[in-house]
């Protein structure tokens, strides 16, 4: 229908269709492309992610919308890599399969699925490693609601007074809850979130360098 499609995620929703569909979906790091003009939801946790029907499609995307924006302050200003370099002369793949929270509330169809790509992934030589989530990533889960309601809350209050009735009754859920959310509960939210943070990145320097 289109070669890429553009779209917002802040837990999943631009990664989770394009896994449903088959197709390639990109979820950038966070300030790597500007979200100028985007509603938000919850401002630490939203990107511009897009759609494609190939991984190259996807860099090239990148390629072209990555980089500064005065009008989004969260922007990063680091240099923008070659994106389509790892796609001319690819490396090895090193894949990483996480099985503690996915594999346990997954269905037996899903667990089955998955393993098959795993293997043959392994197959076609891609080198794959089973890890275990970090101790701080049940307390994220949790810590990313808090975030996300209070954040919601922050930007949709004034608008839901005026517009109640444009409002549909989960994201109204979502903005009532925020309100009721105290400050130190927040404030602790945060203070855990750097907790993952850390761990996260400690995991990824790790399994990098295996």
């Amino acid at each position: 229908m289109c070669p890429i499609a553009f779209g917002s995620q802040t837990r999943g929703s631009v990664l989770r269709p394009a896994s449903y569909n088959g197709i390639v979906g990109l979820k950038p790091t966070f300030g790597r492309v500007s979200r100028f003009g985007v509603v938000p939801l919850s401002w630490s946790f939203d990107h511009v992610g897009w759609m494609a029907r190939s991984v190259g499609d996807v860099a090239l995307m990148l390629q072209v919308m990555a980089g500064p924006d005065k009008n989004d302050p969260t922007s990063l200003y680091d240099d923008v890599p070659d994106y389509s370099a790892g796609i001319r002369n690819p490396d090895p793949p090193h894949v990483g399969v996480l099985q503690d929270y996915f594999f346990q509330n997954a269905d037996d169809d899903v667990r089955t699925h998955t393993q098959e790509v795993v293997e043959r992934l392994s197959r076609e030589g891609a080198r794959v490693e089973y890890i275990e989530l970090p101790e701080s990533f049940e307390r994220a889960r949790a810590d990313q609601f808090t975030i996300l309601n209070v954040e919601a809350a922050n930007f949709h209050e004034p608008l839901l007074k005026e517009k109640a009735d444009l409002y549909g009754p989960n994201i109204r859920e979502l903005v009532e809850t925020g309100l009721g959310i105290d400050a130190v509960t927040y404030s602790r939210a945060l203070e855990s979130r750097l907790q993952f943070f850390a761990d996260a990145e400690n995991y990824r320097r790790r399994h990098r360098s295996c």
